[in-house]
């Protein structure tokens, strides 16, 4: 059984020194896994998540295919709690980012370290890369790969998003995506929230059994957790195809409506947000994801329509 955490338990117990959070290299062949955590510094619960897990895996000593490479993503905003300092590091994997900012640094770090383990491990390479957001909600993942056979996921439960990572140039899963990797992108809940932990480490242990790392027999409490992260998708589509990104600029003066959640249902023409322009409205009748409820951000919100296990359109 794995253990619960009590609600007033922070998530974000750790003083990180190092961007490395450590590696875990296997005895016997498999793929190379490259987990991100904190890429977003208000995030603190992917860190989080991924320093527990690494700390079960060495303590247990449970066999392990393959590797692991955990690294922090926006060290420093991480330290100052705050989503980023001048630039969203997820948004500066493509070109034109600004020339003088305090992420550059970070960038280079961290495109350093993946590159680094691009080139020296054995493929095939996959990104897990841990988020939370400032909305509540169930958790979703997000997969990413060239092949379509590997974009859908026999273990976990929770909604998959469909469209998103192409949706959002410049993140690194799409960056990764487009040289041929796979990722996995994995938002556990609210940020702060300490069930939004737990989802996390469920997702971790569901995602290095799926890929191959863990086998199912030995993780004894695998059931549990898919059926903890089950739970929290009760009467939610199994995928949502995302259609619509709402983008905002600071001058934009955006404003969401409170009281959405993820995949909260809205109808054409609802009221969602303000900005300086005046009212905005759903441009279609379908479920909103990830509303932006902080002072950060370059995303104002997301719609999607959902779809059954056969693709076709919910009720």
């Amino acid at each position: 059984m794995f253990k619960v955490l009590p609600d007033e338990t922070p998530v974000h117990q750790f003083d990180i020194a190092s961007r490395e959070l450590g590696s875990i290299v296997g005895e016997l062949p498999g793929p190379s896994i490259l987990a991100t955590g904190g890429i977003h510094g208000n995030e603190p619960a992917g860190v989080a998540a991924l320093i527990r897990v690494m700390e079960e895996l060495r303590r247990s000593a449970i066999p392990f295919r393959g590797q692991i490479h955990a690294v922090v993503g926006n060290l420093n905003a991480l330290r100052h709690h705050l989503r980023f300092i001048d630039t969203d590091l997820n948004r500066m994997w493509k070109p034109g980012h600004p020339e003088q900012c305090a992420e550059l640094d970070e960038k280079r770090e961290l495109d350093a370290y993946i590159q680094e383990r691009l080139v020296t491990t054995p493929k095939p390479h996959i990104l897990l890369d841990l988020h939370t957001t400032s909305a509540e909600g169930a958790p979703f993942c997000l997969l990413g790969s060239q092949n379509p056979a590997e974009l859908r996921s026999s273990l976990f439960t929770v909604p998959q998003i469909i469209g998103l990572i192409d949706l959002i140039p410049g993140t690194l899963a799409h960056h990764l995506v487009h040289q041929g990797h796979r990722a996995f992108v994995f938002e556990g809940g609210q940020h702060r929230v300490p069930k939004t932990l737990q989802n996390l480490e469920h997702a971790i242990w569901l995602f290095l059994v799926e890929v191959g790392c863990l086998a199912e027999q030995d993780v004894v409490d695998l059931a549990e957790r898919q059926a903890a992260l089950a739970a929290e998708a009760v009467g939610l589509p199994r995928f949502l195809d995302v259609k619509y990104r709402h983008p905002v600029l600071p001058s934009d003066e955006f404003m969401m409506k409170p009281g959405f959640f993820n995949f909260d249902r809205v109808e054409k023409g609802q009221l969602l947000a303000w900005d300086r322009s005046g009212e905005i409205h759903a441009p279609f009748s379908g479920r909103i994801l990830m509303p932006l409820y902080q002072g950060q951000g370059t995303d104002g919100f997301f719609l999607g329509v959902g779809l059954d296990e056969n693709g076709q359109p919910e009720n």
